[in-house]
């Protein structure tokens, strides 16, 4: 059974390091494995990704030593069913406005009692293969890295009931669309969008959970490259 590497190392206190990638690049993802990085964030929200470039990446994180969590483009159990049959051990649920939005994100990624997963005969359920498969479903419950993203007012004003949401334990605020709902496009500093962050941080520690940020360092692959050029660059040139 795969182990999730971004849990078992928070589970341990330690922090994870990730990269966030908007296309496809398997190759990309075996040199991550190279340096170490812990998991690999596939952005199908804003992403080229088709289904099955979302399975080449999963095959190779897996053979990288890599945690591949999925970032989806909807939170409805048949959207999410398609990445995790293609082998995602964490989904990031976007746009979570309200508790039913959580609890629905969470019954998605989970198999029952839980919530409403469907098995099948897919890469992500072993081919249907794992003996006994009721072993294979209380161990993919358990690896499961599920996380929120509260990207709206409405979601701030409704964290207190969505933190009420059991096996919701990771959230992630989403800059770029807070300031657009608080119309602030692009204000990412503002001091509404802060207070708001700030404020639903507190909630969610209080509740016992944790911002991604409290244990997960991540970068994009646009900054990495664009950082690396320019250094290069400008070491060329003496």
């Amino acid at each position: 059974m795969r182990t999730n590497r971004v849990l078992a190392k928070i589970k341990a206190g330690e922090k994870v390091i990730g990269l966030q990638i908007p296309f496809c690049s398997p190759d990309l993802v075996e040199l991550m494995g190279i340096a170490g990085v812990d998991y690999v964030f596939v952005d199908c929200e804003h992403g080229s990704f088709s289904l099955s470039d979302v399975e080449t990446m999963c095959r190779t994180a897996e053979m990288a030593g890599v945690t591949p969590i999925v970032r989806v483009v909807g939170i409805e159990p048949t959207t999410i069913l398609r990445f995790l049959v293609r082998g995602a051990m964490g989904i990031i649920g976007p746009h979570i406005r309200t508790k039913v939005q959580a609890e629905q994100l969470v019954k998605a990624c989970l198999f029952s009692p839980r919530g409403v997963r469907s098995y099948g005969n897919a890469r992500g359920d072993y081919y249907g293969t794992y003996n006994p498969p009721s072993e294979h479903m209380r161990r993919a419950n358990e690896e499961m890295f599920i996380c929120g993203m509260i990207e709206e007012e409405e979601g701030f004003r409704n964290l207190p009931e969505i933190l009420k949401v059991d096996g919701l334990d990771f959230f992630k605020f989403g800059v770029h669309d807070i300031s657009l709902d608080m119309k602030v496009p692009g204000e990412f500093d503002h001091p509404k969008v802060q207070r708001a962050i700030e404020k639903a941080t507190e909630q969610i520690h209080a509740a016992g959970k944790m911002v991604t940020d409290d244990v997960m360092w991540e970068g994009t692959v646009s900054d990495l490259f664009l950082n690396a050029a320019r250094a290069f660059a400008v070491k060329g040139k003496g």
